[in-house]
């Protein structure tokens, strides 16, 4: 299919504008250590970079940062662009029906997740047999009773940004979903599916003897909030749990749309 095969190199052009911008911003991090000694939030080192520059309290730093920023600016735009020309591609898939039709995942979120499983025969969603192998494309299939893991060396075809694709265009899903509740609009099904798994995985955690504590109650517990320590788990692991079911929820979805014989054989 012409359009996945088009999706799949912007889907690798997308990744090396992204790898880019995300060196940029290390670099930026590491030259705010430098002063202040400490890894910063975000609040933080945007403070710090308002200080030294305009204070002028170091001028090879000031320039450093005006130029780091600008090239940032482009990359963000090169970004943008090459995530619009997706949707355009994205708009003429087969799945494209079910997105239209789904709050929070327009085409250019169509067009990434394709783009990162084109397929042997860049048929996209079509060259996969069942909606398993789907998940474990994108990492989020079950081994040994948890969510997989990445291990070098062990050809799994895991990748950490193909999972990222998929549980942002969940995130975004749930996002969605929570501004039309607020603005007194129906809800979709996978914003309500994700509070359904929150209240389900936070039970789960609590009939296990742990306490579902909000960040609010962790301050100042950063390596706590990441893991399970104590008889303590953060909200934020469990909706991490409820989020990666939302994403594969969508791949199942699309995975069904992309071929409707197989949406009637499931129901079937």
């Amino acid at each position: 299919m012409r359009e996945v095969a088009e999706l799949a190199v912007l889907g690798d052009e997308l990744r090396i504008v992204i790898r880019e911008q995300s060196s940029l911003t290390n670099l930026l991090k590491a030259r705010a250590r430098v002063y202040a000694g400490d890894d910063l939030d975000a609040t933080g080192r945007k403070a710090l970079y308002r200080r030294l520059i305009d204070r002028g309290e170091d001028p090879e730093f000031t320039a450093l940062v005006w130029h780091l920023l600008s090239v940032r600016t482009k990359v963000r735009s090169e970004q943008r662009r090459i995530a619009h020309r997706m949707g355009r591609v994205a708009a003429k898939l087969p799945a494209w029906a079910h997105c239209s039709e789904t709050p929070g995942l327009g085409p250019s979120g169509l067009g990434k997740i394709v783009a990162e499983a084109p397929g042997r025969t860049d048929d996209g969603l079509g060259d996969y047999p069942s909606p398993r192998c789907v998940w474990r494309w994108f990492g989020l299939h079950v081994e040994n009773d948890r969510a997989a893991r990445p291990r070098p060396g062990q050809p799994l075809g895991y990748s950490g940004y193909r999972k990222g694709i998929a549980i942002t265009a969940a995130a975004n899903l749930v996002r969605e979903h929570r501004k039309r509740v607020k603005d007194g609009h129906p809800g979709s099904e996978y914003g309500e599916l994700f509070e359904t798994m929150c209240v389900e995985y936070a039970r789960r955690w609590e009939a296990d003897g742990y306490r579902v504590l909000r960040v609010s109650e962790m301050a100042g517990d950063e390596e706590r909030r990441a893991k399970v320590l104590d008889g303590i788990v953060c909200r934020r692991r469990v909706d991490g749990q409820a989020l990666r079911r939302v994403a594969k929820r969508l791949l199942l979805d699309l995975w069904r749309a992309w071929d409707p014989s197989r949406a009637r054989a499931c129901a079937s």
